[in-house]
């Protein structure tokens, strides 16, 4: 995001932070280190609200001696809460995860890559009508978010032009309303929950494009300061969260009343029914385990999506105002490869506490 509207969200997040900030604290002494981990309504990462009402995530804050505190808030400001510090940790995409990074200049780690979108994110039209057919209209999405990666995806694949359309830049959360009032809208671009709003509401509305088109390209993760990880109560932090991450994948997985407790209070956080969510899921590429996430961002086809969004990222002017070139910014990629410029890190990709939380995890 651009460096104005960055302070803007900052100023807003840091009231939202200060009134929602809901974190379970375990009963530790006014010595423990506390962190906080900001989160927003997304079905890949509904399981941070659930470890954080059931209890997982003190339970394991309190294990490796630590307090947690769970933060949700909108996505971009969440994003923007990062940026300035804010908060340690927050649940955010590939392709923000690198630009916040470069733009803010934070050394950050994606601790842990949960899922790629498999259909979850969306580019909708009223009665399916083309993109090619919209040109000139205005086009509503969150212009900072990964919405506008997926649109030029869309567009390069049909050959057309960004400038051809009128961006109109909304937020995630108002995004759906705004849309559906506005009948001269050509289209929209977002995620769920709001696509099914979106389609449910409005059923003239058709996908015409989606995430499933770019398989992988649109990873949601956790991403972590780095230089928390040098010390010893940053690294017991990013222990607890790989740790409440995947007891709450676990339960999602089980048969019975468990897995239908958990599913039943994710649903509910995210403001649908578990029919919903469970359709969103459907649209989901989780990594239920370790042994997943790890396979995945060791292989070659991870790389080469992330080179992908770093190309869109510097052309899109994310990757700060001194950027010449897509290599300005290096990224850390799994396998210890390199892409970038390798004395400017920003963004870095760790198995290590995946592995730790299932030593079978190696591929």
């Amino acid at each position: 995001m651009c460096h104005a509207r960055l302070a803007r969200a900052v100023g807003l997040t840091a009231v939202i932070a200060h009134l929602l900030i809901v974190g379970a604290t375990p009963a530790v002494g006014a010595d423990t280190p506390k962190f906080t981990l900001a989160g927003s309504i997304y079905v890949g990462w509904m399981p941070w609200y659930y470890a954080n009402e059931s209890g997982l995530l003190a339970e394991w804050a309190e294990r490796e001696g630590v307090e947690i505190e769970f933060a949700p808030m909108e996505y971009m400001p969440s994003v923007a809460a990062y940026a300035a510090g804010q908060v340690d940790a927050c649940a955010m995409t590939n392709m923000d995860a690198l630009s916040v990074s470069a733009e803010a200049g934070v050394d950050s780690t994606a601790l842990i890559v949960g899922d790629y979108s498999n259909g979850n994110d969306a580019i909708l039209t009223r009665h399916g009508v083309g993109l090619s057919e919209l040109t000139s209209r205005s086009i509503f999405l969150s212009q900072q978010s990964v919405s506008r990666y997926l649109f030029d995806r869309a567009l390069t694949m049909y050959g057309l032009r960004e400038t051809e359309y009128r961006i109109v830049d909304v937020s995630g959360g108002a995004i759906a309303a705004a849309y559906m009032a506005e009948p001269s809208a050509g289209a929209v671009v977002t995620w769920n929950p709001m696509v099914r709003h979106i389609l449910n509401q409005a059923p003239d509305n058709d996908i015409i494009f989606d995430s499933s088109q770019i398989p992988g390209e649109i990873l949601d993760l956790v991403a972590i300061r780095t230089h928390l990880l040098a010390t010893d109560s940053g690294k017991r932090f990013a222990s607890a969260l790989t740790g409440a991450w995947y007891q709450a994948l676990r339960r999602m997985q089980r048969r019975g009343p468990g897995a239908t407790d958990a599913i039943a209070r994710m649903a509910e956080a995210a403001q649908v029914s578990v029919d919903e969510f469970n359709a969103q899921l459907r649209t989901t590429a989780m990594f239920y385990t370790p042994h997943e996430a790890v396979a995945y961002i060791l292989g070659r086809e991870a790389a080469r999506k992330m080179d992908y969004v770093r190309h869109f990222c510097y052309a899109h002017g994310l990757l700060g105002v001194s950027a010449e070139s897509a290599d300005a910014v290096g990224i850390l990629l799994a396998d210890g490869t390199t892409l970038g410029d390798p004395s400017n890190i920003l963004l870095r990709f760790d198995t290590g506490y995946a592995r730790g939380a299932d030593p079978t995890a190696a591929p």
